[in-house]
């Protein structure tokens, strides 16, 4: 079976699980919403301004919290059928349990279920999402994005770090690289409300797959 995933050995792993003990410190948010971990901004792209997202402030006084009416809050919004908007796009989704996901590799499975799939357009490869939904979801992206960069090869190109606002629609963290010591593919990762993907983008299927991004973080 084809597997475009070349083995990093132990050394990435043990990385995610300091970096993952480190994060939960309680520095995940604070890093977030600054637009990524110092020092990794340095030539990072950034769309939009870096804002903190809204949190709710309580009254100032127990009189005023009785005067005004209860807060109902805003239902946290899950994320979409990954499958079925993938076949709206023209994909096909195959089981893609034999094919290694860094997500699948690092998270524990005793705490959250990591989805892979890989994505076929007519009889090629398109290339792979993966995706974990979790209340703990910016632990992990941080935690993967600083245990990356203890793995980066000296071969690393095209490397994007963004926390981007967009009109209408959530902010979404973004990690994206080509590094042919890790992945003969493209990587992208995306963090958006609870949820995070990881996706693999095949050889001349970037146009295909950014659309599919796009679309699976409305």
């Amino acid at each position: 079976m084809y597997n475009p995933y070349m083995s990093m050995g132990t050394k990435f792993v043990t990385a995610f699980t300091l970096c993952l003990v480190l994060a939960g410190l309680g520095v995940a948010d604070a890093v977030l919403l600054e637009g990524g971990v110092p020092g990794w901004n340095a030539g990072a792209t950034q769309s939009g301004s870096v804002l903190p997202e809204p949190v709710a402030m309580e009254g100032s006084s127990s009189a005023a919290t009785s005067a005004a009416p209860a807060p109902t809050g805003v239902k946290k919004q899950t994320g979409p059928n990954v499958i079925a908007v993938a076949e709206g796009q023209k994909f096909t989704a195959t089981d893609g349990t034999g094919d290694q996901s860094l997500l699948a590799q690092v998270l524990p499975a005793e705490q959250v279920q990591t989805n892979v799939r890989v994505l076929m357009r007519g009889n090629d490869r398109a290339g792979l999402v993966a995706w974990v939904e979790s209340p703990d979801v910016k632990l992990y992206f941080l935690s993967l994005k600083d245990a990356l960069h203890a793995s980066f090869s000296p071969g690393i190109t095209d490397l994007v770090d963004a926390l981007e606002q967009r009109t209408d629609r959530p902010p979404r963290n973004v990690l994206s690289f080509r590094d042919p010591g890790i992945s003969e593919e493209k990587l992208v990762f995306v963090r958006v409300r609870e949820r995070l993907y990881e996706f693999h983008i095949a050889e001349g299927k970037q146009a295909e797959m950014n659309a599919l991004i796009d679309k699976l973080s409305e």
